[in-house]
């Protein structure tokens, strides 16, 4: 049995609107924070804040993955119906390596006012390096 609180509710609404950039943007309060836990690993940004910077941010991984959808969904609800916690998957073309992305994402979200105020998720750094850097993993290595 799967219970739902406003949070898994709300989470789903934003992974189910994915590739749709603007519609998922809708789902995030105007001052809303979208969090990469690990992405400072590969000197990418972690933090988007406001729904106007999560925005670019979705339309810029539609623009650069091929058909970029959500799947294997599963939530994990709070006691507390403004939080939940969820796994999902992508697996996904990169159009500039033409590489396959495949990734298990782990999240936290917080809702207010039925929005997200909140979205952190956790990846691995490896799986992003590998696909979508230039030079895959070696990209990663220390520069000499």
């Amino acid at each position: 049995m799967v219970l739902v609180n406003e949070a898994t509710s709300v989470l789903f609404k934003y992974l189910a609107a994915m590739p749709d950039a603007a519609e998922a943007a809708q789902v995030f309060a105007p001052a809303a924070v979208l969090e990469f836990a690990y992405f400072g690993s590969l000197d990418l940004p972690g933090r988007f804040e406001g729904r106007e910077a999560i925005a670019k941010l979705l339309q810029k991984v539609t623009s650069d993955f091929e058909d970029f959808r959500f799947h294997n969904i599963q939530f994990f609800p709070a006691q507390e119906s403004f939080r939940a916690f969820g796994e999902y998957e992508v697996d996904v073309l990169v159009r500039a390596t033409q590489r396959r992305y495949r990734q298990l994402y782990g999240a936290q979200v917080v809702v207010e006012n039925g929005m997200t105020k909140r979205l952190r998720e956790f990846t691995d750094t490896v799986a992003i390096a590998q696909a979508v850097f230039p030079g895959g993993i070696l990209d990663l290595a220390p520069q000499t």
